[in-house]
């Protein structure tokens, strides 16, 4: 019984392991300026935009009611996510990443605007189809709270279109 604890314990820690180090491809999100409010990415959608890469980076053009439905498949592993505001002549300014644990450390009276909360989920469709997908909230820190709420009202709606 020892040595069977033993290699069951080996096989968990070597599956950690690998899934912790484990190489995703980082991505691009572009954000219609002046966007507030959660957004959804949606993999596996036959009907979705197709894929799209800025050099080795996956491209996410994200539509204005925040819910984007890609052919994408998920994507697992360590990665690089770099979020941008995007005005109609295609300028892109950086929006930082913020993790919730930290945004209430931060100066809310210099207005900053920051994505916070990303979650990976999986849901079913109103057919019961496996749906996966990737959520995250943009705005104000300073709205932080109503955000939150917001979510998953928000996630439930989409889900059940």
């Amino acid at each position: 019984m020892g040595n069977l604890l033993k290699i069951i314990s080996l096989v968990v820690v070597l599956f950690f392991y690998q899934s912790c180090f484990r190489r995703g491809e980082d991505s691009i999100r572009l954000i219609r300026e002046g966007f507030e409010g959660p957004i959804m990415i949606i993999y596996n959608q036959s009907d979705g935009v197709p894929i799209e890469y800025e050099g080795h980076k996956r491209l996410y053009r994200i539509p204005p009611d925040g819910v984007l439905r890609t052919q994408f498949k998920p994507n697992y592993g360590h990665q690089v996510h770099e979020f941008y505001y995007v005005n109609p002549k295609e300028k892109r300014t950086p929006i930082p990443f913020v993790d919730p644990w930290s945004w209430s450390k931060l100066d809310t009276s210099e207005g900053i605007f920051i994505c916070f909360a990303e979650e990976v989920g999986m849901g079913g469709d109103k057919q019961g189809k496996e749906i996966r997908f990737r959520i995250f909230l943009v705005g104000p820190a300073n709205k932080a709270d109503s955000l939150f709420k917001l979510k998953e009202k928000f996630v439930l709606r989409v889900l059940n279109k």
